[in-house]
């Protein structure tokens, strides 16, 4: 622009409409740092105002900095309409944007001067913060050209007035006042803390916040506040500033819903993203994405069964989650929210898809025993691969009626896999096909006629099934119980008592092992023919023992 100078100022004046109300001056941005160069139009290109006041406008726009403003225009000069303004700028729409007091807003740095920082604000619009918000304690500056801040509109008389927070820049109790009104926080450093809440020393004067007005975790520490500095609101001023109460919660709350309105215009369902755990409960855990929570359910927290979430998580840990689903939900007072549905299982990589390969059948594995089943127990065999052993499969020679007689959970246990199906996502399991089988040996354990000592297992209508200490079964037939305890079985014995009898018959091969409570002639008749027919299938040496064991007891 030819006639422009440093130093000098460039006044806008904008259509009445777009002047804030209250605002008497025009806005006017820092001629030392413009946006872009500004040509004056000519006198053809603004026809509302009469040629002879170009002389007089253009010797207003050389007015030096330093000289106090004068408005050379004549009271019935016609004040250029937002049209002439966008000519000026040989643009075709612009917008002269309106701003608040109080407003919160996001500029941009464009220069740096004398103490003061000019901010761009968009719409061909500028506006001034103090340099003195941005300076650490060796006197330099933080911020540099090109820097976006935010700020709040404190002043739009004369020109676009920015603060951080009104902090330094507060003089008096009517600016205290001023801030009140308009709803702009203050600084204020936390002192110390009574009964009632924390004193905060403000520019100038000492205030009072609540407990319940610092954070929302009024129950916590209140020594974690002391020395720390913070912006607040001002709720009341009294007796002449001597009596000053301020809030931080609803600036916290603000920011929380403007932070939650950017995080919902960023995510939609399938999503992933990074959050902090902010709470632990028994069926899940939230997780903070930034002001607005989502849950994360106990079947959703990892590919392995997890018990109790405390296990796995910690407060303010940062977790990487999936979102789900995303509902539209109404609050306890009427307010619409959303319903965010969390997995972290579903943000990492399936275990089944790195490891199945690795199962082959035969294949042993140490494993935890991580859940129990009244048909088996869940082993976990590799970090979220489970497999089953069924409980026919969990003991050999004895009969299991619940995992419980067997294993625990936690219990460290040797299993070998017998089947993989990779489509339902099962591993059959055996602990069975690890073990000794103790039918190997039970003729040598458990010789006809032995008298031994076991446990009643249960009762059935055809017998006794009694558990012999090497952990087999025998069978007790109705039969085989002494005189009258076949009418009184249940009135004599019970499941886990004591009982004794006499082996009748072994059948490894079959693994079957035959008991006798009676002590007459038939009975060991029985058992000797018994031994016999074992005889005959290739163990001479039981008939003879036992033969002479009966002859023995006929001739006594």
């Amino acid at each position: 622009m030819e006639d422009y100078k440093p130093g000098m100022k460039i006044r806008r004046k904008v259509d009445e409409a777009e002047v804030p109300a209250g605002a008497a001056d025009p806005v006017e941005a820092p001629a030392s740092t413009p946006p872009q160069p500004i040509a004056v139009a000519p006198a053809e290109a603004a026809p509302q105002a009469p040629v002879s006041a170009a002389p007089a406008a253009r010797a207003a726009e050389a007015t030096p900095a330093h000289e106090p403003r004068r408005d050379p225009s004549p009271p019935d000069q016609k004040i250029p309409t937002t049209d002439d303004f966008a000519a000026m700028f040989g643009a075709t729409n612009t917008t002269v944007a309106h701003f608040d007091n109080g407003q919160r807003v996001k500029a941009r740095i464009v220069s740096i001067a004398r103490g003061t920082i000019f901010v761009s604000l968009g719409a061909k619009t500028e506006g001034t913060i103090d340099a003195s918000e941005f300076v650490d304690d060796d006197g330099t500056i933080t911020v540099k050209v090109g820097d976006e801040v935010e700020s709040f509109v404190v002043n739009t008389r004369g020109g676009i007035k920015l603060s951080t927070a009104l902090g330094k820049n507060i003089k008096s109790v009517e600016m205290l006042e001023e801030a009140k009104n308009q709803g702009i926080p203050v600084e204020g450093k936390v002192l110390s803390h009574n009964k009632g809440g924390f004193e905060i020393q403000l520019p100038g004067v000492k205030g009072f916040c609540p407990f319940s007005q610092i954070d929302f975790e009024s129950g916590g520490e209140p020594d974690k506040h002391v020395g720390q500095s913070y912006r607040f609101l001002i709720t009341r001023i009294e007796e002449g500033g001597r009596n000053v109460v301020v809030s931080r919660t609803q600036l916290i709350r603000d920011e929380r819903r403007r932070a939650a309105d950017e995080t919902m215009s960023k995510i939609e369902e399938g999503s992933e993203l990074d959050g902090t755990v902010t709470r632990i409960t028994e069926f899940g855990a939230f997780v903070d994405l930034g002001g607005i929570e989502g849950m994360v359910h106990v079947s959703e927290l990892g590919w392995s069964r997890v018990a109790n979430p405390a296990d796995v998580l910690s407060m303010g840990a940062t977790v990487r989650v999936r979102i789900l689903r995303i509902e539209d939900t109404v609050t306890k007072d009427g307010r619409p929210s959303k319903r965010i549905k969390l997995s972290m299982k579903a943000a990492t990589s399936d275990p089944w898809l790195d490891a199945i390969a690795a199962f082959s059948i035969g294949s042993t594995y140490s494993g935890t025993v991580a859940k129990l089943e009244k048909f088996g127990a869940f082993v976990e065999i590799a970090p979220g691969i489970d497999g089953l052993v069924h409980i026919s499969e969990m003991a050999v020679g004895r009969r299991i009626h619940h995992p419980s007689e067997v294993v625990a959970v936690g219990d460290r246990v040797q299993v070998q896999v017998v089947d993989v199906d990779p489509r339902k996502r099962q591993i059959a399991l055996s602990m069975k096909a690890l073990a000794e089988d103790p039918w190997a040996g039970v003729s040598a354990a458990f010789p006809v006629g032995a008298r031994i000592q076991g446990t009643v297992e249960s009762i059935q209508s055809f017998g006794l099934f009694v558990t012999l200490p090497n952990g087999i079964t025998g069978l007790i037939p109705m039969s085989q119980l002494a005189e009258g305890e076949d009418k009184s079985v249940h009135a004599k014995f019970a499941a886990g008592s004591a009982i004794e009898a006499m082996v009748l018959a072994v059948e490894p091969e079959r693994r079957r092992l035959t008991l006798t409570r009676r002590s007459d002639q038939d009975a060991e008749s029985e058992a000797a023919l018994k031994a016999y027919r074992s005889s005959k299938q290739g163990e001479p040496a039981r008939l003879g023992t036992f033969a002479d064991l009966l002859a023995g007891k006929t001739r006594g």
